[in-house]
């Protein structure tokens, strides 16, 4: 399999409770029973500060293949300092991997002090500050017209501010590595109705020694891993479902070595056969990259991979 190096792929330089498991969240059920949900504006706490590199953006929806002028389309949220939340349309060209976005569309107002959110085409997800983890779900993720569906903002989680990395594999499955390294699995059971329950056996730890780590992203049971030392790890676990599962014996494979650690925030969507990494920087540059085996975790890129999206984000 082809190595495309980091250079050349242009990521560019930096400068300078009642316990629902064993990870200590308090119980989803008491949570939501004790939480007024918010109104359509105010669907997260306010008067916190600006969002967290975590919480600037997520994928509403993607569809990713060759096909004339162009070799993906979707559309990302946006969160600003102000806490607008916006839908952004957007269309890859082939020839270069560079992104062409629509006017930008904001869609909600007083999203402030979160520091993560993460989203697919059924649900928005986002942790504040005090750890809330609260459901929303926005009827047109594909069009930017759409309406906030009732009970949206509601709290069904709490305790994440434990967590020290947290990724969402879409369909309303959770990683995070808690502060001792472990890495822990939930699945939330009604992500489309944005009931407060939850998979059994929610927060179990399914591996250890994930300490070494600086950002974390899921699609599915994939998983990549950035460590503090720039390189990106590739991870497959085969129980999504009930999170009993194992690893692909690929997994830990170094995929790329250099570069990643420059991500405030990182993003991944299985968008058959391939993978689309999104990556946020601390200069507020927004990347793109593709890569070519996310099955079997080969260290194989697309050459236009590292392509700018935005070079201010949010937009």
């Amino acid at each position: 399999m082809s190595k495309i190096p980091i250079s050349r792929r242009q990521f560019g330089a930096l400068a300078a409770g009642t316990a629902l498991t064993a990870a200590g969240l308090v119980s989803v059920e008491t949570a939501a029973a004790t939480a007024a949900v918010p109104g359509p504006d105010a669907r997260v706490a306010t008067g916190a500060s600006a969002p967290g590199p975590d919480a600037r953006f997520a994928t509403a929806f993607e569809v990713a293949g060759d096909q004339g002028a162009r070799t993906g389309f979707g559309a990302l949220y946006g969160l600003r300092d102000t806490g607008e939340l916006t839908w952004n349309k957007f269309d890859i060209l082939r020839a270069d991997g560079s992104t062409v976005w629509s006017a930008p569309k904001v869609i909600a107002t007083g999203w402030t002090g979160l520091v993560h959110l993460f989203a697919d085409n059924i649900a928005i997800y986002t942790i504040d500050a005090s750890g809330a983890l609260r459901w929303h779900s926005y009827s047109a993720p594909s069009t930017g017209d759409g309406q906030w569906a009732t009970g949206s903002g509601a709290v069904i989680g709490s305790g994440w501010q434990t967590m020290a990395k947290v990724a969402y594999a879409g369909s309303g499955i959770f990683f995070a590595v808690d502060g001792a390294g472990n890495l822990r699995w939930w699945r939330h059971t009604d992500p489309s109705g944005g009931a407060a329950t939850w998979a059994d056996g929610s927060g179990r730890i399914i591996d250890d020694g994930w300490s070494d780590l600086h950002a974390l992203a899921a699609a599915g049971g994939i998983i990549y891993a950035a460590a503090p030392s720039g390189v990106l790890r590739w991870y497959q676990y085969t129980d999504t479902w009930s999170g009993q599962g194992s690893f692909h014996p690929n997994s830990g494979s170094v995929i790329d070595d250099d570069g990643w650690q420059l991500a405030t925030s990182l993003r991944a969507g299985f968008t058959s056969p391939w993978a689309t990494l999104r990556t946020l920087d601390a200069g507020s540059t927004l990347r793109w990259f593709r890569h070519l085996d996310p099955l079997e975790g080969g260290s194989s890129w697309d050459p236009r991979s590292g392509a700018v999206a935005a070079q201010s984000w949010p937009r």
